[in-house]
């Protein structure tokens, strides 16, 4: 088991134990570590979304933002999320776990030090972008993650994520609370985030993760390309099924036209 090649099966069997999740059935082949790091993947992604917005305010007085420009902030992680998405969302069942989910939170740590650092619109505006593209890869995958490690309970083991979830988006304005209590800069909040999710992206990058259930596996030299035609392909696939149904259209025109009206002009 790799929690005992670690050294540090005890530490992740209480925080199993915990958050509640040890006696929740599951593979055999998944150990503490993993299930403890893949249920926190939604906990990171509201801490890390949640503390920018809640400074905002603060972003738009220091760095003199229009209100147009703090509208395009949040245009950039919402539309660059929209984009990436999709495919990212393919790529769980083509391709290795591991590198979408340290993707994904790597790119979290460093919006929030771009955020907390930024000395112009330009630079925030890049932290939002960097955002937008990791907010898919870690909380999606993790969702994969936990669904496959508890084929008999997904339902519990969902409990316990939304559980940590609601914690996560709770803890954002609690952090910028305390700092601002205690009259602190509010960019150590941000600072302070960014460096323990960046923490979590090494643990991430040191833990086997489960495979995709359909067995494909990392790129091969004849074809380094395959998971990714593979991801493109499912994308188009799924595409296609949506806009045949007459709802989904009406659906899918109806959000756009409520996104075209919150867009800043």
């Amino acid at each position: 088991m790799f929690d005992e090649l670690s050294g540090h099966g005890r530490l992740w069997h209480a925080i199993a134990g915990l958050v509640g999740v040890r006696a929740i059935p599951r593979r055999d082949d998944v150990d503490d570590r993993t299930v403890v790091l893949a249920l926190f993947g939604r906990f990171v992604d509201e801490l890390a979304s949640g503390v920018p917005l809640v400074l905002m305010p603060t972003l738009r007085r220091r760095l003199g933002l229009t209100v147009a420009q703090v509208g395009w902030c949040l245009q950039a992680l919402y539309g660059v999320a929209a984009v990436v998405e999709p495919f990212t969302a393919a790529a769980i069942d083509v391709v290795r776990r591991r590198p979408l989910l340290v993707w994904g939170a790597f790119g979290w740590a460093v919006s929030l030090l771009l955020v907390a650092g930024a000395p112009s619109y330009g630079w925030l505006l890049l932290a939002f972008v960097v955002a937008g593209a990791a907010s898919g890869p870690l909380a999606h995958t993790t969702d994969v993650l936990l669904v496959e490690m508890h084929p008999r309970a997904e339902e519990r083991i969902g409990a316990r994520q939304t559980m940590l979830d609601t914690g996560g988006a709770l803890l954002a304005p609690a952090a910028v609370a305390v700092v601002g209590w205690a009259g602190g800069d509010t960019r150590i909040a941000l600072v302070g985030s960014g460096v323990a999710i960046l923490g979590y992206a090494v643990l991430l990058a040191l833990t086997p993760m489960p495979g995709p259930a359909t067995g494909v596996g990392a790129p091969t030299a004849v074809d380094a390309l395959g998971p990714l035609r593979q991801s493109i392909g499912q994308v188009r696939e799924n595409l296609g099924v949506v806009l045949r149904d007459r709802k989904a259209r009406l659906w899918l025109l109806a959000r756009l036209g409520d996104a075209l009206l919150e867009t800043p002009a």
